[in-house]
């Protein structure tokens, strides 16, 4: 009982479409998860941002209040300090070498008076000098008041903001300011880090140097806003991408599981095949071209197997026809001997009549194993050097008697020796096969032409005649073993010659085609100079 569920299991883990399923899933899941990483990445980046932007704005805020500005009049208007007079700026560094300028402004009423801003050792210092150069007057402000002044409107105005400070050179508290919040330690201060928590506040931090001096300020805000709207993200995103994921899950099983359905029905049908039924086919539908073309290749396949299968049965027909005959005789001629009386003249007909049959059995066998050798790439190969002119011309002399008999003309065309390398026994048989068919389906006072060219790499072989021919859609089915043309039953034979030609050309890399040239036929065959074996 429990195996059952066991198997299910494992088939559920092995199932293409599980894994398929997954692995859609996974990419998703990592691309949205890079994503939201990116997206979380550039938000902290942009908020960040800003609120260095405000840190920037507040910061030249407060040293300006600190200096006095906001208290600048309508009858000013500021202007650069690359603007100023030369003899005004002469005026300013003789006068005050040690002056650190924040702000020049214009007089509206008198173009030629310029007020200076600054400070001077961090006590804020108003500057009233003429465009001649000539210093009107100076007023001077306490580092006291000064500091007094950024602090209420660092209390007033810098609401975003939990803390200011300054700090010395050598890390001593000058001055502080807070809005509420507890106010860091000057430990934690002098450690110049970006982000300091204190308790469950975590502040931004902003470190620059106070009115271009060695003392430093430093602007701390709490950045509670930012991290709400980051998690706030982070929460939303992770409940999106848990919808998101269940939803791309079930469609990858969809997606997957109709990307499927085409090999399932190559595996159905090849159960079928399998219990007997040679016929079932693999429909193809619209799952996509991969799939068309392994139903298709399956299809071929199949319908190639089920030729192959065709042909062997028609084989084994043929066979064992061909073999009947020779051993029916046989039988009858030991009966014989069995049952009569024959004299001495008698048995020796008789054995000579069961050697001839024995030689045609033996003959049949033969050549069927060779042709099945090779097809199947194991037919032994004896290369050697030989010339085919000289070959030619030794089969035209052997069936030059054969073919007086029906007043037939053997005619040869060559130029000069044809070298090749090859199995001399093999190529004879060949040209034999060749021309005994030749001869026997020529009709009387007929003419046979054999043909060699030679060129730099192949040999080519022709042998025409001008009887009959064959009919064009038979010109391939002749090469298959025991087949014979409807014209030829008559004719001794047993179907066998074309396709032992066939198959050792084969063997020797080559190529044949029969030609029909009306009248007759034209065999055409290719060998190689050199044969690999």
């Amino acid at each position: 009982m429990s195996s059952k569920p066991e198997t299910d299991t494992r088939r559920i883990r092995g199932s293409v479409r599980l894994r398929l399923t997954i692995a859609y899933a996974t990419l998703f899941l990592l691309a949205a998860c890079l994503l939201t990483v990116c997206g979380y990445l550039l938000l902290n980046r942009h908020l960040l941002k800003n609120v260095d932007g405000e840190f920037r704005q507040t910061t030249n805020r407060l040293q300006e209040v600190y200096c006095g500005i906001s208290e600048i009049g309508r009858e000013f208007e500021g202007i650069p300090a690359t603007d100023l007079p030369k003899p005004v700026q002469m005026a300013l560094t003789d006068a005050l070498p040690d002056y650190q300028l924040q702000w020049c402004q214009a007089s509206r009423t008198s173009p030629d008076m310029f007020k200076l801003m600054g400070t001077l050792n961090l006590a804020p210092r108003a500057i009233w000098i003429s465009a001649a150069g000539i210093v009107e007057k100076i007023e001077k402000g306490s580092k006291h008041h000064a500091r007094q002044r950024m602090q209420s409107h660092f209390e007033a105005y810098c609401d975003r903001f939990s803390f200011c400070a300054i700090l010395s050179a050598d890390g001593q508290l000058i001055s502080a300011a807070t809005n509420g919040a507890g106010l860091p330690s000057t430990a934690d201060l002098r450690q110049k880090v970006m982000v300091l928590t204190e308790g469950e506040q975590v502040f931004h931090l902003r470190y620059s140097p106070f009115l271009n001096t060695s003392h430093t300020l430093i602007l701390g805000r709490d950045i509670q806003d930012v991290q709400s709207v980051l998690h706030a993200y982070t929460t939303t995103f992770i409940i999106l991408l848990t919808f998101v994921f269940l939803l791309t899950s079930g469609a990858s099983w969809l997606i997957a599981n109709r990307a499927m359905q085409g090999v399932l029905r190559v595996a159905q049908t090849a159960e079928e095949i399998s219990a007997g039924d040679l016929d079932a086919r693999v429909t193809c539908e619209t799952e996509g071209n991969e799939i068309r073309t392994l139903a298709t290749a399956f299809n071929r396949m199949v319908d190639q197997t089920q030729q192959l299968l065709k042909e062997q049965r028609e084989l084994t027909d043929n066979i064992a026809h061909d073999l009947r005959t020779p051993i029916t005789r046989i039988r009858g001629t030991i009966e014989t001997a069995v049952s009569a009386s024959p004299t001495p003249e008698d048995y020796q007909l008789m054995v000579a009549q069961v050697m001839e049959d024995c030689e045609q059995l033996s003959h049949l066998i033969n050549v069927t194993l060779e042709i099945s050798q090779a097809n199947a790439g194991t037919l032994p190969l004896h290369l050697e050097t030989l010339d085919l002119n000289q070959e030619v011309e030794r089969a035209i002399q052997l069936f030059q008697p054969l073919a007086q008999q029906k007043h037939q003309m053997l005619r040869m065309t060559a130029s000069g020796a044809t070298q090749l390398t090859a199995d001399r026994t093999k190529i004879q048989r060949v040209i034999a096969n060749l021309l005994d068919n030749a001869i026997k389906y020529t009709q009387d006072s007929g003419e046979i032409h054999i043909e060699i060219q030679e060129s730099d790499e192949a040999v080519k072989l022709q042998v025409g005649d001008n009887g009959p021919g064959i009919p064009a859609d038979q010109l391939e089915s002749v090469f298959h073993r025991f087949y014979r043309v409807d014209t030829s039953r008559n004719t001794p034979g047993n179907g066998l010659g074309l396709s032992l030609v066939q198959a050792i050309i084969h063997a020797h890399k080559g190529e044949i085609r029969l030609v029909n040239v009306e009248p007759g036929l034209n065999v055409q065959i290719n060998l190689p100079k050199i044969t690999k074996g």
